[in-house]
């Protein structure tokens, strides 16, 4: 969803969109239902006589029509009951008027499609005018000539069955039929099939009028109702609340479709996601309706994708003929391995004060385009990056037991046997004076022998989060670990990305917050997991004079959603703990400002592995998608059919550019006049008004 809220004007109007070919489709599927029904028709009717014989007007079928005999030596003559008036009546007439108008109507609405089809197919996304007129035409022969057939249609059908049902299936006040009626049997099903179809389809254009129509009395009576303030984002009836009840609601769907497994009892879907769904449908806010469909955003960002690799190639090439001490040959084969990976090309080693030292070159994105920065690759002989190599190995397993292990092994080992009256799912603590036991506590049972547990808070909902405090005896340390997302409850806060000062929080625990922001559901934990420590005291006693443990360094550490909160913790714990550190394993990207983000970088330090995307989300990253995205889509050239043809076909990327060209204008010749540019145009100054993130978030640290 979050995703979809980026690019707005998102509908689904099929006749004001380019995305005909889907609904001629979803059209083609409802006429092969509407042949099979057809097939078996026609063969009933094809196979049994076109009359039936009656006896003084009575029916076959029926109890209390005589009986007929046949006579004949080479064929079979009816030899009627005397003094009867016999005759052989055209009974299926109009059942087989029925079928071949439904037939009839069958190819003409297939042909209808195919010119359709055929139609959608010219014009590009951006460029539609081409295409209208055709389309337009084709809609007024649906309205104004097969429509004709489907309203004759569902009359017959209508009609049909009271007819034959008509004085008891015509056997009179005195007889009733033998045993199966002319409105039974398998063809009679396929029929009533066909009957519903087409009522369905006949009633799809007035229910769209109604819609419109009713949207359109609701808002002249009530303006603040949510069925005619479209355009508003807050207040009553706005955007943002509407996409806000919807969102939650579809959480606690989840949470009721796992049976609260995944959490999200503590959801009351109120205000937990305003300030996300506000944020989201801030940026995709305007009054510019651009139209966009979902197979728009899908071709849209396959073809960026491929706009993006040719980029990199682009930089690549440059890089290869520019640099001489590149250990690559320059030829088109070694390029594409090199196109997944983020750390490019690899120099040959050079002399730096006496010992061999190599760089490597790095793409990354600045302003919208790739550039590369030549970095040195970690040393194995320097000691400071060494030291920090393994102790992040080293206490990234605290990160991960916390999860889930960590729970489990006081469960069964631990909680009864200290205190019966403890909340077995909640919380896990120990007697202050029980702290300097040496092997009661340890977690040998989860293969951490060296580390004894202190104290385990396991609540989660909105504000609390599971964390616990832990002595390591191998690295002589004392370790607070934050769990990461896990429950409905964490996936509510990760998406409360709204910037917040730090200048109060600062204020309190002693640092200098003044100018300062920070990822606003991760203080919100961070400050009750600092609350948590000052009312158990656990922290306080391990540091006391007379505790063994009180030269003991503190270390914080998590991952994902823990590594955000515990880089915002060891900032508010650092006054009083100045040699803490902090490692931050995956962080979301948007947890502190710029400023603060280097300036924490003496204690705090994040890890990335390779091109994951959970630490480069953030709001403003959102933006450029959707601004790089809007500058891709202006330059396709093509109709969107063939360029969904132009995307099956794979493809290496070294020839991407040749690849791209067919499809895609350059640059500097993108319509300057077309409807679609001038809503851009549009809807970028809207955003320059709207725009209301002027903060940055970033990953905390080094």
């Amino acid at each position: 969803m979050p995703i979809l809220a980026i690019f707005p004007g998102l509908t689904t109007a099929p006749f004001a969109s380019d995305d005909l070919h889907i609904i001629c489709l979803i059209l083609g599927v409802y006429r092969a239902i509407l042949l099979l029904c057809l097939i078996p028709m026609l063969i009933e009717f094809y196979i049994r006589p076109s009359y039936v014989y009656t006896i003084d007007g009575i029916p076959e079928w029926c109890t209390n029509s005589q009986t007929i005999t046949f006579a004949g030596k080479f064929g079979l003559i009816p030899v009627y009951p005397p003094s009867t008036v016999a005759s052989q009546v055209s009974w299926y007439d109009r059942e087989n008027a029925f079928v071949q108008t439904s037939l009839a109507y069958f190819l003409i609405d297939v042909a209808w499609l195919i010119i359709l089809w055929a139609s959608a197919s010219i014009g590009t996304p951006t460029q539609p005018r081409s295409r209208d007129a055709y389309v337009r035409n084709l809609i007024k022969f649906k309205f104004f000539f097969t429509n004709v057939f489907l309203v004759a249609l569902l009359v017959a059908g209508i009609y049909y069955p009271q007819e034959i049902r008509r004085d008891n299936y015509h056997c009179g006040g005195d007889g009733e039929p033998k045993s199966a009626t002319p409105d039974e049997g398998v063809w009679y099903l396929f029929f009533c099939i066909l009957i519903v179809t087409y009522a369905v389809e006949l009633m799809v254009w007035p229910a769209i009028y109604i819609n419109k129509l009713t949207r359109r009395v609701v808002k002249m009576t009530n303006p603040y109702c949510c069925c005619g303030n479209r355009y508003n984002i807050s207040g009553r009836g706005g955007k943002a609340e509407r996409f806000q009840w919807h969102l939650g609601l579809l959480i606690k769907f989840v949470s009721l479709l796992t049976r609260g497994r995944l959490g999200g009892k503590y959801l009351k879907n109120e205000d937990e996601l305003t300030d996300f769904v506000t944020s989201i449908m801030t940026m995709s806010n305007n009054e510019t309706r651009l139209g966009f469909v979902f197979s728009d955003i899908y071709v849209g960002m396959r073809i960026h994708s491929r706009v993006q690799a040719e980029k990199k190639h682009r930089v690549i090439r440059d890089l290869l003929s520019s640099h001489e001490r590149l250990d690559l040959t320059n030829d088109e084969s070694s390029l594409v391995p090199l196109l997944s990976s983020s750390m490019v090309l690899k120099n040959r080693p050079t002399t730096v004060g006496g010992r061999h030292q190599t760089s490597i070159f790095i793409l990354q994105r600045k302003d919208g385009t790739y550039k590369t920065s030549e970095r040195t690759i970690l040393d194995s002989d320097d000691i400071a990056t060494r030291t920090v190599i393994s102790d992040s190995a080293h206490y990234v397993v605290y990160a991960s037991y916390v999860y889930v292990k960590l729970q489990a092994c006081v469960v069964k080992e631990y909680l009864v046997e200290h205190d019966a009256k403890v909340d077995m799912i909640s919380c896990f603590r120990r007697k202050l004076d029980t702290l300097f036991d040496d092997d009661k506590y340890r977690l040998t049972s989860i293969g951490l022998e060296h580390a004894r547990l202190c104290y385990s808070n396991f609540t989660n909902d909105i504000i609390a989060t599971p964390y616990s405090i832990v002595i390591d005896d191998k690295m002589k340390t004392i370790v607070i670990t934050v769990r990461g997302t896990r429950s409905l409850e964490d996936l509510v806060v990760d998406l409360q990305f709204t910037p917040e000062s730090l200048e109060k929080v600062g204020g309190i625990c002693g640092f200098d917050g003044a100018g300062h922001w920070c990822h606003k559901g991760f203080l919100a934990r961070s400050k009750w997991i600092y609350n948590d420590i000052k009312r158990t005291k656990v922290l306080n006693t391990l540091y006391l004079e007379t505790s063994p443990y009180n030269t003991y360094p503190l270390v914080l550490c998590g991952h994902s959603l823990g590594a955000g909160c515990a880089s915002i913790l060891s900032l508010m714990l650092r006054p009083a703990f100045p040699s803490l550190q902090c490692f931050a394993y995956e962080p979301p990207g948007c947890i502190f400002n710029a400023e603060l983000s280097e300036l924490c970088a003496e204690f705090i330090t994040s890890f990335v592995r390779h091109d994951d995307c959970i630490p480069r989300i953030s709001y403003h990253n959102l933006e450029l998608l959707r601004d790089e995205f809007f500058t891709t889509f202006e330059r396709i050239k093509v109709p969107k059919i063939e360029l969904y043809r132009h995307l099956r076909v794979p493809y290496s990327e070294v020839h991407v550019a040749s690849r791209n060209a067919k499809v895609l204008r350059q640059i500097d010749r993108t319509p300057l006049e077309s409807t679609f540019t001038t809503k851009i145009e549009q809807f970028r100054a809207e955003r320059t008004i709207k725009n209301m993130a002027t903060v940055h978030l970033f990953i905390p640290g080094k």
